[in-house]
């Protein structure tokens, strides 16, 4: 564990524990009370009247030092790092975003983090042959040449991107939805050590919380706030990759898709707006070393271990490149996404149980429960719930109150 002060971290272990890790009021109120020692102080002892609400004096009362300390002690046991948004390894770029994680959690080498050129790449978790051949090109020349790429871990493009980096000589960074040592996916488990000793995984949410879909949405916005810009790999219309793509715009980087092979496809429909609205095109990992050689005075092109590409100069490229289209308007893509939220369009790639939870819940014409689905698909209620969680997190799910859910 990185040394910044035990009593700074427990303070700090506090103050999240109360607001809940991404809660925008800790710097608000952090900013009333001059710093997270005032607010530490005011949440934990002096409690002024009508500044907190009564579910976090709750919790605050609910918490105790032992706990906390016995977060701290398995860390070390995990081999489980800790950073502060002050301390000097938490990533600069991170700092400058719209409510930056409070602490980060992380396993393996923290310093990939200020690698200067770290490109989010994003996609869908079932995705085309066309899609996994473009992800594996794109990750693996970029990583090859200094570039880092980072993704959240999850099966498909994420995964995918995160292999095509460390197998070319070159970084990762998986940022979790979950804490850091819980379990998910499990399939992707396997490649866990390799990622891990190539680069770095990182959460804002302590050890052994479990994956929830709006930690998912949560954590894309650290996603972004590491990174220079997102790539996109495949987005359909309801895909979680567009709200990444939304915090990508809104904190002003560059917003790069790669266009579909069809354009009848609609696991591509998100991408198609990205790009007729302005985002910069991927014909090439060239476009994108390219972009960025001049910036950051990039080195030669190196060749990635791959059978699909004969790579050329950089250089060559990148004086052919034409001018940045006009960067997406972030309004645009919600207003888009909202749009679309209800409309009744199949789901692409889905299949198997994951096909039969889905037609269930929206032939049931109003919400219903995950007990309901289950009997009606004779799975397990395990099962069926984190077939659920999956198509929350790509956004053919939505949840209602009383935990119902509907399309």
């Amino acid at each position: 564990m990185k040394d910044i002060g035990r009593d700074e971290i427990i303070k700090l272990l506090f103050i999240v524990s109360c607001f809940g890790p991404g809660n925008p009021r800790i710097y608000e109120l952090a900013e009333k009370f001059g710093s997270f020692d005032g607010l530490y102080k005011a949440i934990a002892f002096t409690k002024p009247e009508g500044v907190f609400t009564a579910e976090e004096l709750k919790a605050a009362s609910r918490i105790h030092g032992a706990q906390l300390r016995g977060i701290i002690s398995y860390c070390k046991s995990h081999n489980i790092g800790v950073i502060c948004c002050d301390d000097e390894e938490y990533p600069k770029r991170l700092k400058n975003i719209y409510d930056p994680p409070v602490l980060l959690f992380f396993r393996g080498d923290i310093s990939v983090l200020k690698n200067d050129m770290i490109l989010a790449v994003v996609g869908s978790r079932k995705i085309s042959d066309y899609t996994a051949k473009a992800t594996e090109i794109i990750s693996g020349t970029i990583a090859a040449n200094g570039m880092t790429v980072a993704s959240g871990f999850a099966v498909g493009t994420d995964i995918t991107a995160h292999l095509s980096a460390v197998r070319n000589g070159g970084k990762t960074i998986a940022v979790l939805g979950c804490g850091i040592d819980y379990a998910y996916p499990a399939e992707n488990m396997q490649y866990a050590d390799e990622i891990r000793e190539n680069g770095v995984f990182i959460s804002e949410y302590p050890p052994q919380t479990a994956a929830q879909p709006r930690f998912f949405i949560a954590r894309n916005r650290i996603l972004a706030g590491i990174s220079i810009g997102t790539a996109v790999m495949e987005a359909a219309e309801k895909s979680g990759s567009l709200n990444t793509a939304s915090h990508t715009l809104a904190q002003g980087k560059d917003l790069w898709v790669v266009p579909p092979h069809n354009i009848f496809d609609a696991r591509y429909d998100g991408g198609k707006t990205l790009l007729s609205d302005g985002a910069l095109p991927i014909y090439s990992p060239y476009d994108i070393l390219g972009e960025y050689f001049d910036n950051y005075r990039h080195k030669p092109v190196k060749e990635i271990i791959s059978d699909y590409v004969d790579l050329e100069e950089t250089e060559s490229r990148a004086a052919e490149r034409p001018k940045k289209p006009k960067k997406v308007k972030s309004e645009v893509i919600s207003a888009a996404k909202q749009d679309k939220k209800r409309e009744d369009t199949p789901a692409p790639g889905l299949d198997g149980s994951t096909l039969m939870v889905y037609n269930i819940i929206k032939g049931a014409g109003s919400p219903i429960s995950a007990d309901e689905a289950a009997e009606a698909a004779g799975m397990d209620i395990s099962e069926v719930l984190s077939v659920i969680t999956e198509l929350e997190i790509e956004g053919l799910v939505f949840s209602d109150t009383g935990q119902t859910y509907y399309v």
